[in-house]
């Protein structure tokens, strides 16, 4: 009875509608506003890293980790490998986007064929520790590598025999099999074919046996054909009726080349040699020439001008009694042969033209662009000189910086060496009408009431959010991106330069992978590999916007079948009918973790919960000070 006495109907009124209007607050504000985090607050993650690693070598390996605020990583090792060591962590900075690195050394084991060591990645922004994220490495036997002889003198007379032992040996790994065949006047003993395991070696006696007088050419051979960097070279010197060589050639102003074959008959009669060139084309020079006893004879050779420099070979042969000279011409290249192709600087339709300036000649070339001083012309590798390799076109971007002015010359003059100045007309956009003195109010007015365009405005909310970085550098710009994470799902909006080729999209998950160099067993050259994905993906049809000047073209794209916590790579392939042009740049789409605590909706009823208890002992207190 005192607690019904002391009941006041105007505070339990009050109470109920505060319950009310929470209630009413809690079920008009979507669950996933109150709940729902800002941004993914997930641990660092990451997948399995694998290796190659040289038995008995050592290699260097990236450890990597992604965390969806981009926080900075700190790397920490978890378990050790069982045939090899690792050495000191090197912890991710700046440079290495987030990235740690570790030196493996392998122990030489000769049975291990793979072995492999966890680690973990503890976020710095207070998000968590990922889970062990291993690394596989893969022990692989050194290549073969093939060591030889390098050199084998003969000496022998016509009719006589001279022998030599070639060594072969494998001081690499794996198994390398080749054979050694020299040409005649040399040959082998015994058998010619050779199969080495790991450190075998084995001899091969070669016999040099003249059978006329002759003088011998020097033999290159290549005993492995997959090792064709290990050369072995046969020498062997006999008496010769006669003696070849051939002077430098010279560069002529008409841009020929020309020199002259000194052929000395070393013998009591006279000699007719043949000449052959190698390739026939290659120079102007005679077939045959006598030659008269104890004389020697100076036979011309010229090469045109539209021949390009290099090497080639010229062999002199006598019949009888048989002898052969190989001669080798170093020919000078051409001169350089710079033309413009560009035949004006265009500067009507934007403010950047190219100067085009391509080199036909033998040798690089330089060139000039002489700019005004003070003048709005300017280049955007900010020098005047310029040079173009033999063969090649070089282009320079050249910049139109703010409006003509009546001093900027009409021509803008380009030295090309020898060819001198060449003049190259300007064009520029015609200049801009004097403003109207009508207002512009009322169209602005009615400009800010038209509904902006969906795709436009896709197009403006991407573009707040960070570029990709693309690590596979030969992929089309991705303009401005956004993902919107679910659990299971993700929406992405991307916005692509617009390409009139383009018919349709697909997306396409995949994973980075990187080679592996046989030498050093660094990873190199990262690049996108497609892998298949379980889930289903739609793509809205793409529209057209315009952002900043530039049209581009808007797709919206829903992805299915996500695994909740984690973050994969894709990157969108635009299609022409059935052909597939060139890929976006990678981009990650991550997706909510399975469940996280509603930090907001605790918040905001604890916050309920004090404001009902200060009204209560505030009604207390008035109760009280009226008794």
């Amino acid at each position: 009875m005192v607690a019904l006495a002391n009941f006041n109907p105007i505070w339990f009124v009050r109470g109920v509608r505060l319950l009310f209007a929470y209630l009413l607050l809690w079920f008009a504000v979507p669950h996933h506003a109150i709940c729902k985090p800002r941004g993914l607050r997930t641990p660092p993650m990451g997948e399995t890293i694998t290796a190659r690693v040289m038995r008995g070598g050592s290699a260097e390996i990236t450890l990597k980790a992604f965390e969806g605020r981009g926080n900075p990583l700190e790397y920490d090792l978890v378990s050790d490998p069982q045939h090899g060591r690792l050495g000191s962590l090197r912890q991710a900075d700046s440079n290495r986007q987030g990235f740690a690195s570790v030196v493996y050394t392998h122990g030489d084991d000769e049975d291990s064929t793979s072995d492999e060591f966890t680690f973990r990645a503890r976020s710095l922004g207070g998000s968590g520790v990922s889970s062990p994220i291993k690394v596989k490495l893969q022990i692989v036997d050194a290549p073969p590598q093939l060591q030889v002889t390098p050199r084998a003198d003969f000496s022998a007379v016509a009719g006589e025999s001279d022998r030599q032992q070639i060594i072969v040996a494998n001081v690499g790994g794996g198994l390398i099999e080749g054979r050694v065949a020299p040409k005649e006047p040399f040959h082998v003993e015994g058998a010619d074919r050779f199969s080495l395991g790991r450190g075998a070696m084995t001899n091969i006696v070669i016999r040099f046996s003249p059978n006329q007088v002759e003088s011998v050419a020097p033999q290159k051979l290549a005993p492995a054909p997959a090792d064709p960097g290990v050369t072995i070279t046969l020498r062997g010197e006999v008496s010769a009726p006669f003696e070849a060589s051939a002077e430098p050639l010279k560069v002529e102003p008409t841009g020929a080349r020309s020199g002259l074959i000194l052929i000395s008959n070393l013998a009591s009669t006279p000699l007719a040699v043949d000449i052959e060139l190698t390739p026939k084309d290659a120079a102007e020079v005679s077939s045959r020439e006598e030659i008269p006893p104890q004389s020697t004879a100076q036979i011309p050779v010229t090469i045109s001008s539209e021949k390009a420099g290099g090497t080639f070979n010229l062999g002199v042969a006598l019949s009888s009694p048989f002898h052969r000279q190989n001669l080798t011409f170093e020919v000078p290249a051409v001169p350089p042969r710079l033309e413009l192709v560009t035949p004006g600087l265009d500067f009507r339709e934007s403010n950047e033209a190219v100067l085009i300036v391509t080199n036909s000649g033998g040798t690089a070339g330089r060139f000039s662009v002489e700019f005004e001083a003070g003048g709005s012309i300017k280049s955007i590798e900010g020098a005047q000189n310029f040079a173009v390799e033999p063969g090649q076109v070089r282009e320079i971007t050249l910049l139109h910086e703010g409006k003509k002015k009546t001093q900027d010359p009409e021509f803008l003059e380009v030295l090309l060496g020898k060819e001198g100045k060449v003049p190259v007309p300007l064009l520029f956009p015609a200049p801009e009408p004097s403003p109207s003195p009508t207002p512009a109010k009322p169209q602005a007015v009615e400009q800010k009431d038209e509904p902006q365009p969906r795709a436009e405005a896709a197009v403006a909310e991407a573009s707040r959010h960070e570029e990709p970085r693309s690590i596979v550098r030969a992929a089309r710009k991705i303009e401005a991106a956004t993902v919107i994470p679910e659990r299971t799902s993700a929406t992405v909006t991307l916005a692509i330069e617009e390409d009139p080729e383009i018919s349709g999209f697909r997306l396409e998950r995949g994973e980075i992978v990187a080679a592996m160099d046989a030498k050093t067993g660094i990873p190199t050259h990262p690049k996108f590999v497609p892998l298949a994905h379980a889930g289903e993906i739609n793509i809205s049809t793409p529209a057209a916007a315009e952002h900043k000047g530039k049209k581009l073209t808007v797709v919206v794209a829903t992805i299915d079948g996500l695994q909740p916590g984690t973050a994969t790579f894709w990157r969108l392939v635009p299609l022409s009918g059935d052909k597939e042009l060139m890929p976006t740049a990678e981009f990650l789409v991550p997706t909510a973790p399975p469940w996280q605590f509603p930090w907001r909706g605790f918040f905001l009823g604890l916050l309920t919960a004090l404001l009902a208890s200060v009204l209560w002992l505030r009604h207390k207190s008035r109760k009280a000070s009226r008794s």
